[in-house]
């Protein structure tokens, strides 16, 4: 980081002005206090000389709005966002969200609240060492449909629009609530993350080149989906959820295959895989993992339906431990087997639902090397773990 400048802040009107004239090599230092607004960076910098717009120390700069970075390259860092209006959008490339706080977003009035927003036809987001907590109460009236209170989410659902190539890590997701009405699958949804959209009730056909790695989840009480993949080509690894009864769902694309590798899971759910070229590899589940029967073909090029999912095939699961169903029915329409699962190295029961071409190799070695999979700790996730990491990382990014 060469030729850096740093000019201070103190009320909304000034972090407008300033970021509307940001020059590259600009650090924008909030004051302690307090802001609200919508706030907008769109300055394009060089890698080594970004746009940083920087919190006051121990989180002193506390924003109930919304900030996005557009452009390219630029840092949002060490700021507390809090409140119904809390929340980040990503577009641009490489823009990068790194060591903030992100509570309360969304209330009785809002209907949809989104902490961190991915979206349009972008590129490399890093969306790291976060803190992404308790989000605000779900809305009061009619919304509709689903009530939103998700982490992190993509907005788009082709390959023209979405934004590829994100990187998220080490962040910590924790205390988000029930659905407003658990027996209800679409009263409401909060997500942790969720990656690529449904629209009419038609998933994405996009190869994302998502990583997603080394993030803690925990007291997350929605069920059902927490981490929502619904595109492919994503490596999901490393990843901890605690006290979570929810799963990692791999739902979308039936194009692209993803990888969910080496993740650790205690008093939570474990994870439901459909489409084709899967890796299931080396994880740690004290909850199930279901190979589904579906309802569309796993080599489906453009489904029709909505509200359709592909069964499983070619899919390898490997070197995990937890229970494993292949071929599981949830619903009537669903008569395509899973096909062609190739088991190694396992430890749990396995339940033959429906399924075809199964090839069990238990006792064979894994077919897949991987890391064993171990709990991601508090203390390794956050803004607080940031201080710890490499002085390499911190130094590419001028932190």
């Amino acid at each position: 980081m060469g030729g850096r400048t740093t000019v201070s802040v103190g009320s909304n009107s000034e972090l407008s002005s300033r970021l509307n004239d940001a020059d590259c090599g600009q650090t924008i230092q909030l004051d302690p206090g307090s802001y609200s607004g919508s706030f907008d960076l769109s300055t394009s910098c060089p890698a080594n000389n970004p746009v940083i717009i920087k919190g006051a120390p121990n989180f002193g700069s506390l924003m109930n709005g919304t900030i996005a970075l557009q452009g390219a390259r630029n840092i949002l860092t060490g700021v507390f966002l809090s409140g119904s209006g809390a929340g980040v959008s990503l577009s641009g490339t490489n823009n990068k969200l790194i060591g903030n706080k992100i509570t309360g977003w969304g209330g009785t009035s809002q209907c949809h609240g989104i902490a961190v927003s991915v979206s349009n036809n972008s590129a490399q987001a890093e969306i790291a060492y976060n803190e992404i907590y308790r989000p605000g109460p779900w809305a009061t009236g009619s919304c509709g449909g689903p009530q939103l209170r998700m982490g992190i989410r993509t907005r788009d659902n082709s390959e023209s629009d979405f934004h590829h190539d994100a990187w998220v890590h080490h962040n910590y997701f924790h205390d988000f609530p029930s659905k407003p009405n658990p027996n209800n699958y679409n009263s409401g949804q909060d997500d942790a993350i969720e990656i690529g959209q449904t629209q009419s009730g038609r998933m994405p056909l996009v190869n994302a080149g998502w990583y997603v790695e080394s993030n803690r989840i925990e007291n997350h009480f929605q069920k059902h989906g927490t981490v929502d993949l619904k595109v492919g080509g994503v490596i999901y690894r490393y990843n901890t959820f605690i006290n979570t009864p929810g799963r990692v769902d791999l739902r979308g694309s039936t194009l692209y295959g993803s990888i969910i590798e080496s993740n650790y899971h205690r008093n939570s759910g474990g994870s439901t895989v459909h489409g084709k070229d899967h890796k299931i590899v080396c994880n740690d589940f004290d909850g199930t993992i279901a190979l589904k029967a579906g309802d569309i073909a796993c080599d489906a090029v453009s489904p029709q339906d909505a509200d359709t999912h592909a069964h499983v095939c070619d899919v390898l699961v490997s070197g995990n431990r937890a229970n494993l169903i292949v071929g599981k029915v949830d619903g009537a329409d669903e008569k395509l087997p899973a096909r062609n699962t190739t088991i190694r190295a396992h430890t749990g029961g396995v339940t033959r639902g429906l399924d075809i071409g199964l090839l069990d190799q238990r006792d064979l070695g894994p077919g897949y090397r991987c890391s064993a999979a171990t709990e991601t700790t508090v203390s390794m996730v956050g803004p607080g773990a940031l201080s710890r990491a490499s002085s390499a990382y911190k130094l590419s990014r001028g932190l």
